[in-house]
């Protein structure tokens, strides 16, 4: 048995050194540029070579001198290559986490990572190790620029053989990540050794020689472990599903039903003048030829000789049947096998039918475990079946829709089963058109365990149960019932009389929800009550609103609501919301809501408005005040006072408005801004004038700088006629520590 490969012994074969050493040889460094001006659209510049130090004087139009960033540079001196260029700083040593470097006699790239790829042998078995590194560079510039630092992060590496691959992440665990989605990112510079060279033109039966970075060959790689012919690794679903279907006996796929209410055919001729066309169709009911002429040969036809009804089907186009079987094989197992059949016709209408089995699905009850669920998928071709074993069947791949159901002989597991009910009402007026694979899994399963299913199937709430189930078996949890009570309004949450109302609707999900939240609010809601709000479309949530603000009944509530769309001709789906606003406003004011004159106002929108003023009111005392204490608290820590300006807060929100109207700008908006923390409004005045509006200045209290600073509709500062101003700014900015370089 091989030994498995782990981390530890993937990290203690890299060399970093390797590394390192071909940074140093292979990096382009960047000249230094020592000094520069620019005048009369031509740049004189001086620049340093970082390998030898030798200066020297360059002069160039202004148009040209953006190539010597994307260019490669000589050295006069040393003729050394060099890429870019950075200012000579005052700090002589910076940081870089990139490195350039040339991939081509012109080309150059940039890169933060490093690909490293060697030979290595680990526990007597020959394949290649890779390792994907971060750089971190220091270098120091006296005064030419020599590489003090070169730190690596090691992030992915790697072990891989013809047989086998041993991927793990930064954190050191196993990942089974394809290569080429881990390694051949961000183009990385490439170290390669000469021993890996060789060993790849060898390696996976390939030809060329491979450049280990490039995806051609981890695509390669990826293929040649899946030749399973080659090799004898068999992977882990198609293992599960050889040892399932060990344990079983299946029949060969059953014949398709010949009842079949399709009908097919093909246009003989078609008159271009009259657009006419003249078809042959086949009925698969009754399997008579018939001919007809037509306009168009599309949408519904009726069979001659035996009345069937089909949409039309083009016989060029073939014909797909999907038959979904269900057996029981013993005492406690359920065999359900979907399977696809595939029509063909010849110029005598003579029918072939090739078949396809596409699922196998076997439930077993009543075992240690007590349920025991098997989900095959074939992936291989009819006659070369692939059986692999899957660990979900509700996955979206698989959600296939079943266009027949058909049961094989005596199924006791299903004889008191409501999967009858649940068909006809989850596919209502279709073959079981509308019903998928997964549902019907998963209905059989639950209802096995849950025996309160088959009495909500019964009593026709499928709908609403049909996402219960589904999400139950997606998430292992209840969402909006509760299937392990005994009773169905107990597993619906409701009582019996809102159960009834649940049936009387449909028994869908959103009705399920809607009731529910009723029936929190008032248990003995009367089903003409919930008729009146579906008719007039009354959104629950307005309801709970209403209810949190005063209590009522539903009954009363929808009373008051009639009223008003009667009395005031105010739609009650819009009235309620009004009310709502009335209702929370009145509590503001300390309006007594427990009258009823005061609960239920005669002019609903006349009182709404009332109250709604009156509310402005307290809430702007109320808001004033909050805008005062935020104002006073960010004033101490930004006010500041000379002989020429000064910068104080707004005292109030009058204040704030003011600045606004005077200045013709937007800042009387920013109250609420204030109140919240979320900005600083400052005021600039002149000392002689401090009553009158100058410039206004917003500051960021997070950042600690100068959003904006504006003047009489919205101006900026005069840096020439207004010097004196600026200087101010930036005393007071070094004294209050903030950086207001972006608004002068």
């Amino acid at each position: 048995m091989v030994k498995k490969v782990t981390n530890e012994d993937i990290v203690m074969l890299l060399n970093e050194g390797v590394v390192k050493e071909q940074i140093q040889t292979r990096i382009l460094l960047p000249q230094i540029l020592v000094s520069g001006l620019k005048h009369d659209k031509v740049v004189e510049e001086i620049l340093r070579c970082p390998y030898c130090g030798k200066e020297w004087q360059e002069e160039k139009p202004e148009h040209k001198s953006y190539l010597a960033y994307g260019t490669i540079q000589k050295c006069p001196e040393c003729e050394k290559k060099m890429f870019g260029r950075i200012p000579l700083q005052k700090e002589k040593r910076f940081e870089k986490s990139s490195i350039s470097y040339e991939i081509s006699e012109f080309r150059v790239t940039e890169s933060s990572k490093i690909f490293y790829a060697d030979t290595a042998l680990i526990h007597g078995e020959q394949g290649m190790i890779f390792a994907e590194y971060e750089i971190h560079l220091v270098y120091k510039v006296d005064p030419k620029m020599t590489m003090q630092e070169i730190n690596l992060s090691l992030l992915h590496r790697a072990f891989v053989t013809e047989r086998d691959k041993y991927l793990y992440n930064a954190a050191g665990k196993r990942t089974n990540k394809y290569l080429k989605n881990v390694f051949v990112q961000d183009r990385p510079m490439t170290i390669v050794s000469e021993n890996a060279k060789n060993f790849m033109r060898n390696f996976l039966f390939m030809g060329g020689d491979y450049n280990c970075s490039e995806s051609i060959w981890m695509d390669e790689f990826e293929k040649g472990r899946s030749v399973k012919d080659s090799y004898s690794y068999v992977p882990r679903g198609e293992r599960k599903a050889g040892e399932t279907l060990n344990q079983y006996h299946f029949k060969k796929v059953p014949e398709p039903p010949r009842e079949y209410q399709k009908i097919v055919g093909k246009v003989l001729n078609e008159d271009l003048i009259t657009g006419m066309k003249k078809r042959e169709s086949l009925c698969m009911n009754c399997g008579r030829v018939f001919r007809d002429e037509v306009r168009y040969d599309w949408g519904e036809v009726v069979c001659p000789y035996c009345g069937c009804r089909s949409q039309y089907q083009k016989s060029l186009h073939g014909l797909n049947r999907k038959i979904c079987f269900l057996s029981q094989e013993g005492e406690n197992t359920l065999f359900i096998r979907t399977v696809g059949y595939q029509y063909s016709f010849g110029d005598e209408w003579e029918v072939s039918i090739e078949d396809r089995e596409e699922y196998r699905c076997i439930l077993t009850f009543g075992g240690e475990k007590g349920e025991e669920i098997h989900f095959l998928v074939n992936e291989g071709y009819a006659t070369n079946p692939v059986w692999v074993e899957k660990e979900k069947y509700w996955s979206q791949k698989f959600r296939d829709r079943i266009e027949e159901l058909s049961f094989i002989g005596e199924m006791p597991l299903l004889k008191y089963s409501a999967l009858q009910e649940y068909l006809k009402q989850e596919s209502p007026g279709t073959s079981y058109g509308a019903l998928q694979l997964h549902s019907l899994i998963t209905f059989i399963r639950f209802e096995k365990k849950y025996p309160v299913v088959e009495q909500i199937c019964r009593r026709g709430i499928v709908s609403a149960l049909a996402e219960e189930l589904q999400y139950l078996s997606e998430r292992n949890e209840f969402q909006r019932m509760d299937l392990t009570q005994q009773k169905v309004c107990n597993a619906l949450k409701l009582s019996e009389h809102f159960t009834k109302m649940l049936i009387a609707h449909g028994g869908w999900k959103g009705t399920l929800i809607d009731l529910q939240r009723l029936y929190a609010l008032d248990p003995n809601m009367r089903p003409e009550d919930y008729e009146w709000i579906v008719q007039h479309n009354i959104d629950i949530g307005s309801i709970e609103r209403v209810f949190q603000e005063t209590p009522m009944t539903i009954m009363r509530m929808c009373a008051y609501l009639e009223n008003v769309r009667i009395n005031q001709c105010f739609e009650p789906n819009l009235a309620i919301n009004d009310w709502c606003d009335y209702l929370k406003a009145a509590k503001t004011i300390e309006v007594d809501l427990t009258d009823n004159k005061a609960k239920y106002p005669s002019s609903l929108k006349r009182e709404h408005d009332r109250a709604m003023a009156k509310q402005k009111l307290v809430m702007d005392e109320k808001k004033d005040e909050f805008f005062q204490k935020e104002t006073e608290r960010y004033g101490k820590l930004f006010s500041y006072k000379t002989d020429g300006y000064l910068v104080m807060p707004p005292k109030n929100m009058k204040d704030l408005f003011e600045e606004g109207r005077k200045l013709c700008h937007c800042v009387g908006s920013y109250s609420d801004r204030i109140i919240q923390g979320q900005t600083c409004i400052l005021f600039v005045r002149k000392a002689q004038e401090p009553e009158r509006p100058y410039f206004t200045i917003e500051v960021n209290p997070t950042d600690k700088c100068v959003v904006q600073l504006r003047g009489l509709s919205n101006r900026l500062v005069n840096q020439v006629t207004e010097k004196p101003l600026v200087d101010f700014l930036k005393e007071w900015g070094e004294k209050k520590h903030i950086q207001i370089k972006k608004a002068v």
